[in-house]
């Protein structure tokens, strides 16, 4: 049974294909999720999940922080496997832990370890998390990275799954490729950029924590250098006021809005580089798919998935300055050969950060759960399933 306070788009097909892998193995998964609050609804990222179960959450603030309760049915007392969410707000974790201290039911945490995007990594809140980092029988992470610092805080390796967490890349992909020639050439002449003029895209939600400021700042001084240089974003989020207000002033710098699909898969196509001074999240993957290397810079506070980039390999991090990130970029848009070597090695990592593979990752994780505590006989797993994850 995996519990979400609200299911987002891009995990639906993560959980349609965890469905259809536990059914292959005689396992019964319960997906139960709430509705988004207030500050969810802004976001433009809910989603509904038909094979799931639908309970109610109970949204208050408490010290400015927005606390949630979820509402379970009783027949969750029941599961042989329960997999919460790591996050502090979520109130109706704890009842469920205090049940686990009573050797009642297995229970798992999916998340980061520790809030990578945390100003106070000593404060109470997170010493309150790395507290009860081992107060479960499993550990289902985003990545490597984060299995290293749970890993580091006491969490036995043999109890953590890397998930390597993912989208749908498989339907980006599809949506690339129908991507013609012709529309190219409609957006390039819709928007007076050049056949040759290169084109940068920034892709993803727009708050503080992206440094936005820099990403303008970047741009101005790429196009003293490539006067034709042109740069979509596309996106939502309280920072989209301050970039239509900047670009009024700025000819060759688009914002567009929120895209997606096709309409998001036009503009991968139509640019050269990623540009993401500040946080790099599961942004990544669609760069990846696309085959562009993503430029950000070391000191932003970014997400696990940061660790799938490669610098110099399949993409690049550059120092925490702003005038240097810039000039990388300029550098990159000039060295082609650099750029397609780039480009071919963010291809072959896209293969590897798949929905499909994540979805195998966490039925696996399940899986041998359920056997080191008993749930299901471990004769029952396949031999390559039994080692360490």
């Amino acid at each position: 049974m995996v519990l979400q306070t609200r299911i987002v788009h891009y995990r639906v097909p993560l959980f349609e294909r965890m469905s259809q892998l536990c059914a292959n193995l005689g396992i019964e998964l319960e997906i139960l999720y709430g509705q988004p609050s207030k500050i969810d609804l802004k976001r433009d990222d809910s989603a509904e999940f038909p094979n799931g179960i639908r309970t109610h959450n109970r949204y208050f603030t408490f010290f400015d922080q927005e606390m949630v309760w979820q509402t379970l049915p009783g027949h969750v007392r029941r599961a042989d496997l329960i997999v919460m969410t790591q996050e502090n707000r979520i109130l109706s974790n704890y009842p469920l832990l205090l049940r686990r201290l009573l050797k009642r039911g297995n229970l798992a945490f999916w998340g980061h370890g520790r809030n990578f995007q945390s100003n106070h990594v000593n404060g109470i809140r997170e010493t309150w998390k790395k507290f009860i980092l081992g107060k479960v029988d499993w550990w289902f992470t985003y990545t490597e990275h984060s299995a290293q610092v749970m890993a580091g805080m006491g969490v036995v390796e043999g109890k953590i799954t890397v998930l390597n967490n993912s989208i749908d890349s498989l339907s980006f992909k599809r949506d690339l490729d129908r991507v013609s020639k012709v529309r190219l050439a409609q957006l390039r002449h819709a928007f007076g950029i050049g056949l040759s003029a290169p084109v940068g895209l920034y892709c993803g939600t727009l708050n503080d924590e992206k440094r936005l400021d820099a990403l303008v700042f970047a741009c101005d001084r790429i196009r003293e250098v490539h006067r034709d240089f042109h740069l979509f974003v596309l996106g939502g989020g309280p920072g989209a006021p301050f970039l239509v207000d900047a670009f009024q002033s700025r000819p060759g710098m688009h914002y567009v809005g929120e895209k997606r699909g096709i309409e998001k898969a036009e503009y991968y196509r139509l640019a050269k580089v990623i540009l993401n001074p500040g946080l790099v999240g599961l942004c990544i993957v669609d760069a990846f798919c696309a085959g562009l290397p993503l430029i950000t810079m070391a000191g932003s506070k970014h997400s696990p998935e940061i660790a799938y980039l490669k610098n110099d390999v399949n993409g690049i991090m550059t120092e925490d300055d702003v005038g240097i990130y810039a000039d990388r970029v300029i550098r990159l848009l000039h060295d082609e050969p650099h750029r397609g070597a780039l480009s071919i090695n963010a291809l072959v990592a896209s293969e590897r950060y798949s929905i499909e593979n994540m979805a195998a990752n966490f039925v696996q994780g399940i899986k041998r759960c359920l056997a080191r505590n008993g749930a299901v006989p471990a004769a029952a797993l396949p031999v390559a399933n039994r080692g360490s994850n």
